[in-house]
């Protein structure tokens, strides 16, 4: 989540300094790139979670398998932020 704040702490300064030598038309494209980041990192977010939840309550009685499984969604949240800084260009 760090970098994610990274990304939106730069991309809202970016936006700042639009607004202050351009406008509002030359600041939209950067502001559409902030909603889509914000976007994308709750989705990301709140599957995590939601899958993790459930997976807590189905695998209660194997812990091994439990634990394998919350390590493969946090390897896929890692996945996701990687390429949400991919595609900001950072």
């Amino acid at each position: 989540m760090r970098e994610a704040a990274l990304i939106l702490k730069y991309d809202l300064l970016a936006m700042r300094n639009s607004l202050i030598q351009g406008g509002l038309k030359k600041a939209l494209p950067g502001s559409i790139g902030i909603l889509v980041t914000l976007m994308l990192a709750f989705f990301i977010g709140s599957g995590g979670y939601k899958m993790t939840r459930l997976t807590r309550t189905i695998l209660a009685s194997n812990p091994e398998l439990m634990y394998t499984t919350e390590f493969n969604l946090i390897a896929g949240a890692s996945l996701g932020i990687f390429v949400l800084l991919l595609l900001a260009g950072f």
